[in-house]
């Protein structure tokens, strides 16, 4: 098993750098999955308020790995790519997740959703305890510092774009 920042496995959850980082993910995850897997297939496909159940499987899909490219922007002390669309409230990144992933396959978009999963939680454990709790210089969009591990919660900084909402608020 190559170093990583994994100190602890419990039922699947990853312990990095003494924090449950990946819990809160996984747990709405799997709240996530079964709802998708209560729906119909004509409820799947369905828009409401402008978006399908199956647009945001795709935009889900398509921001995992979006955050993994963050995330080695921020480690090498760039801002993240994705802050340009930010005035656009991420129309045009949310446009390409759902042309890209564009199956209509429940089953399908599940499979590429747990995959993105994986990839994201792989690079975040491969990380090491410096890479997730040290400022790399890089603000957020809004011009505030990216979250910190001594913030509340202490969510590591370099998850922060995939958790910055959450805590902000």
């Amino acid at each position: 098993m190559p170093k990583t920042a994994l100190s602890h496995v419990r039922k699947g959850f990853y312990i990095v750098a003494g924090h449950e980082v990946l819990s809160p993910l996984i747990n709405a995850y799997q709240d996530f999955l079964g709802i998708i897997f209560s729906l119909s297939d004509e409820q799947f496909l369905s828009p409401m308020d402008g978006w399908a159940p199956r647009d945001v499987l795709a935009h889900l899909v398509g921001w995992n790995d979006l955050m993994v490219e963050a995330s080695l922007s921020i480690l090498a002390g760039k801002s993240p790519a994705y802050y340009a669309d930010t005035p656009n409230d991420y129309r045009n990144i949310n446009a390409g997740f759902t042309s890209k992933y564009s199956s209509r396959s429940k089953r399908e978009l599940l499979a590429d959703l747990r995959s993105s999963l994986e990839r994201f939680e792989t690079f975040v454990v491969a990380l090491s305890d410096e890479d997730l709790t040290a400022h790399h210089g890089v603000r957020h969009y809004s011009g505030n510092p990216t979250p910190s591990a001594g913030s509340s919660p202490p969510w590591p900084v370099i998850i922060g774009p995939t958790l910055y909402k959450s805590e902000s608020g």
